[in-house]
């Protein structure tokens, strides 16, 4: 035996007690010193008493005794043959519990109870209570079995079961059992025999787009070969039934879905074989959310030009809408209805202003953009230094090293009187600045190393801006606004200076564009002979209807091209055409080989190439990849991601001039979609759905975004979670961190749930909505079982428990003896309060000897001679008191009213020889008393305070009374 505490640490308050005892001696009259000492002892007992019964003492007992607690598992993998020996082994065990050993029961399943509590009766009934049989959760059961544990026994668990764990965590609750002294055995039960066929598993795709053909996978196992029927169900009406022949162990069908509509589908697969021991693990589920076809834009440089891309795009399974870029929608609001935009040829000029919308589109909506080159494209379509190029993965730059020499240009421009006149019939703009604008677009397709020049004439030439590199003339375009109309027309003057300059250029492609509306009456063979030997070309644009007849000869002996503006409006897209052919360095052409780069999506599956017949040389960008390149080296296929969005790049075209080859290929409408579909991956969504499931108990969380992909907080999240039968509920959503937010959708029934989330803001407008799924398959539990007992073994292990083949063994006092506590704070607790009353007596009452004696002598006294209630003795008067008593009595007799009983005399102690008194005169009752009688009366004698006076008799007989009773104490 022996003594322990609870609270050990209360003990310390002991080290105060001295201070304590210090403090109760105050509460004692200083002088009594025995009492003192007997109420600061009573005092410190007292506290001491108290401070043990808090710190929680109690008796060490070793005990013998054994609770078993059995921990019976009735799940569905056990079945009732399981069952029926668990409660067989339990009828035995029982039947050999020694005396004085107790016993409890625990039935488990997916949840546990309490089938009978500890104690000592052997005979056993049946089982009464029913878990639930879903699943198995081995840990539950050891924690409630430890619980049940009483004190003072060795516990010992047994737990009967199969092992198919599928709940919990069996080793964490093992090492508690493990820590609180409990030791775990083991009764392997069988797993529910009969061969079984269960569809495993069904995969479909996530995300598809309308239109695309869907591969459902359906896996089914089978513990023995037999034939089967297998039925594919689509939003509960059957999509598809096979009979199939199955092996033992997996396997594999692939059942295809043609065009799916848009919308989210849910799949259900069944299997009936003749061999099935369970039904509920013959069906399992998946779910699609087929969104609707994407829709691309397709923008034409000339109408027609993107008939080819559209068509391919169409065979894709993609909705094309085609317009010319020059109709295209100016504002971003019109653009987010299309998933990507294709641009076909499309020149710089024509889309203005819509290059920064459509760079934002790509940038910060997350959308595609495919670029189709051709001879208005990239370099010579104007592309540099604009949005369109920093969007791209390319730069109009060409490759150092490139063959292609630069370019040198002169516009020759006339600026006679009459292109100062209205441009158009009615309009209020002149020809000169109609010429003015054309010569600005024509100069911005060239690149910073062409060489530009611009001359201006009338009746004399005049340099706007000298032949020199566009790098160097950052103010062209101010010089050329200088321009103004006036003065007569001498067309020669304004060539030969252009012809002088260009002898000068070291460019190998020289060309002089003319633009005039009148005549001159010049001889220019001399000078179109310098031209030819010179390799110096001449195109000329005839401006009006009075434009001098010899121009287009003109043109042809300069050879270039000649081109009629009756309408000066056309002049801007006439200079644009001839600038676009004089910069052809730009312009690759030949029988060209494709080279393949950089792994992509894009032409994943495809083996080999038509060659092209031409493209437009570009340099790609560090981070772009480039899948197909010339074998020269120059990117043909360039891709990359551009902030949220995606760009890809083709430098070559998509009609009949550079790309005839691929027109008749039969990959051609593959590639094309490859590279559409590439481009429109999924951005980041606004509401991005994390759906979880833990069992059957499923949660939520869903972050939301901005379009920058920042998080979004303060908003207003519900979920629509749709049941596989259709029922419908919702479950708001809080914010649980920085844009997110999350909830518990508690437990979902077996099979695919659709979950519709819709975020408002504080004003309840509805800012992102996005759509999942979820589906919740059937309970592991009727999974084929399996042979491994591993969570068995670890449990043993870790408590030292072992398995146990015996019934009786579940007894075997193997154990360590257990601790038996008693607690002992409840009789402290009683003294100190029995305590209590004599320590308030010591420190209050006064006893001393004579009280002692007196109470003595009354407890010798027999009862029946005890005075009932006497009067206490008088205590002897002093003659002179005597007196002054006898003096009272008598004033209180003349007083007295007849029939006042008299006053009682007290005889002195030791009477003097009284004086005489006259009895008073013979009266009537009724007569009035003589005035002068009460002066008649004696007057009392004056008080002596001197030694034999009666005041000092009263102190002397007062201080030796005290002195008595300290005698006493």
């Amino acid at each position: 035996m022996g003594l322990t505490f609870a609270r050990p640490l209360v003990l310390l308050a002991l080290l105060a007690l001295p201070l304590l005892a210090l403090v109760a001696l105050r509460g004692v009259e200083r002088g009594l010193r025995g009492r003192r000492v007997a109420a600061t002892a009573v005092r410190a007992a007292l506290l001491a008493l108290l401070v043990l019964a808090l710190a929680g003492p109690a008796l060490v007992r070793r005990s013998d005794h054994l609770a078993v607690i059995y921990l019976v598992d009735a799940s569905d993998s056990v079945g009732p043959d399981g069952v029926a020996r668990a409660h067989d082994f339990l009828r035995a065990s029982l039947a050999k519990m020694p005396r004085g050993d107790a016993a409890g029961i625990v039935l488990f399943g997916e949840n546990a109870l309490v089938e009978r509590s500890v104690g000592d009766d052997p005979d056993l009934g049946p089982f009464l209570s029913r878990p639930a049989t879903g699943h198995t959760d081995l840990a539950g059961a050891v924690r409630l079995g430890l619980a049940l544990f009483p004190e003072g026994y060795a516990r010992r668990l047994v737990l009967l079961s199969d092992g198919q764990e599928n709940e919990g965590n069996l080793e964490t609750a093992a090492a508690a059992a493990a820590a609180s002294g409990a030791e775990i055995a083991t009764v392997t039960l069988p797993s529910a025999t009969g061969d079984d066929a269960l569809v495993s598993d069904v995969q479909a795709p996530a995300r598809a787009r309308e239109g695309e053909s869907l591969d459902v996978r359906v896996t089914v196992e089978s513990t023995v070969a037999q034939a089967g029927r297998l039925r594919l169900f689509m939003d509960n009406g059957l999509l598809s039934e096979q009979q199939v022949q199955l092996r033992a162990g997996q396997n594999s069908f692939v059942v295809t879905v043609p065009r799916a509509a848009a919308g989210f589908h849910t799949f259900r697969a069944e299997i009936a074989a003749p061999q099935d021991a369970r039904w509920q693990n013959d069906t399992a589920s998946a779910f699609t959310d087929v969104r609707g076809r994407p829709r691309i834009l397709v923008l034409e440089g000339q109408p027609g030009e993107g008939e080819n891309l559209a068509a391919a795009l169409t065979a894709s399974g993609f909705t094309v809408e085609r317009t010319t870029a020059d109709r295209a929608p100016a504002d971003l609001t019109q653009y987010v209805n299309y998933d990507a935009v294709a641009l076909v040829d499309v020149p710089a000029d024509a889309l203005g202003a819509r290059m920064a919308t459509l760079q934002s589109y790509v940038r910060d909506l997350g959308r595609g953009l495919v670029v189709v080159g051709g001879e208005r494209a990239y370099g010579p379509g104007g592309y540099a230094g604009t949005p369109l190029e920093v969007t791209l993965p390319v730069r109009m730059e060409t490759r150092q090293g490139l063959t292609n020499p630069p370019v040198s240009i002169v516009f020759v421009i006339d600026k006679s009187g009459s292109m100062g006149e209205a441009g158009a019939q009615g309009g209020t703009i002149s020809k000169m600045d109609l010429a003015k604008e054309a010569v600005y677009r024509a100069i911005k397709l060239a690149q910073p190393q062409d060489r530009v020049g611009i001359v201006a004439f009338d009746s004399s030439a005049q340099w706007v801006a000298h032949l020199a590199p566009l790098r160097d003339q950052p103010d062209i375009a101010d010089r050329l606004g200088s321009l103004r109309a006036g003065g007569g027309t001498d067309i020669y003057a304004g060539l030969d200076e252009a012809v002088k300059a260009q002898l000068a250029s070291p460019g190998q492609v020289r060309h002089i564009i003319l633009v005039t509306d009148g005549q001159s009456d010049n001889n220019f063979d001399a000078l179109l002979q310098q031209m030819r030997a010179n390799n110096i070309t001449l195109s000329v644009i005839g401006v009006g209807q009075d434009v001098a007849p010899y121009l287009p000869a003109l043109a042809a002996a300069g050879g270039g091209r000649y081109y009629f503006a009756a309408d000066p409006s056309q002049l801007p897209e006439i200079f644009l055409q001839e600038t676009q052919i004089a910069l052809r360095s730009y312009l690759v052409e030949g029988d060209i080989a494709l080279q393949a780069g950089a792994a992509s999506p894009i032409t994943a599956g495809i083996a080999a190439y038509p060659h092209l017949l031409g493209y437009v040389a570009t340099t790609a960008k560090p981070a772009a990849a480039t899948p197909l390149s010339s074998d020269q080296g120059d990117p043909l296929l360039a891709q990359w991601q551009y902030g949220l969005g995606r760009v890809v790049a083709w430098t070559s075209d998509a009609k009949g001039q550079w790309a005839a080859n691929w027109l008749s290929w039969p990959d051609f409408a593959r590639f094309w979609g490859a590279a559409a579909g590439w481009t429109i991956a999924a951005p980041p969504e606004a509401l991005q759905l994390h759906p979880a499931l833990d069992g059957d108990h499923a949660t939520l969380t869903v972050d939301a975004l901005d379009p920058a992909g920042n998080y979004r907080n303060g908003l207003a999240v519900t979920a629509t979670v749709v049941a596989p039968d259709g029922t419908r509920r919702e479950v708001p959503l809080p914010q649980s961190a920085p844009g997110e937010y999350r909830a518990d959708l508690g437990t979902l029934a077996e099979g695919a749930h659709l979950l519709t989330v819709v975020a408002r803001d504080a004003a309840g407008a509805p800012q992102a909505a996005a759509t999942g799924g979820l589906v919740v398959p059937y309970s592991p539990e009727y999974a084929l079982p399996t042979a491994d007992q591993a969570v068995l073994t670890t449990a043993r292990d870790l408590t030292g428990g072992r398995e146990l083949t015996d019934p009786a063994e579940a007894f075997a006092h193997t154990l360590p003896p257990a601790r038996r506590l008693t607690d002992v704070w409840s009789p402290l607790l009683l003294l100190a309060i029995v305590l209590l009353p004599f320590d308030i007596a010591l420190r209050r009452l006064v006893i001393g000897r004579r009280e002692w004696r007196k109470v003595a002598a009354w407890l010798r006294t027999p009862v029946v001679a005890r005075p009932a209630a006497a009067e206490p003795p008088r205590a002897p008067a002093t003659p002179t008191l005597a007196r002054l008593l006898t003096t009272r009595d008598r004033a209180r007799d003349r007083w007295r009213e007849p029939g006042q009983p008299a006053a009682e005399e007290t005889p002195p102690a030791q009477p003097e020889a009284p004086a005489p008194t006259p009895p008073p005169p013979a009266t009537r009752p009724d007569a009035p008393r003589p005035a002068a009688a009460a002066s008649a009366l004696p007057r009392p004698p004056e008080p002596d305070a001197g030694a034999g006076g009666t005041v000092g008799q009263l102190l002397r007989a007062k201080e030796a009374a005290r002195r008595g009773r300290r005698a006493g104490d």
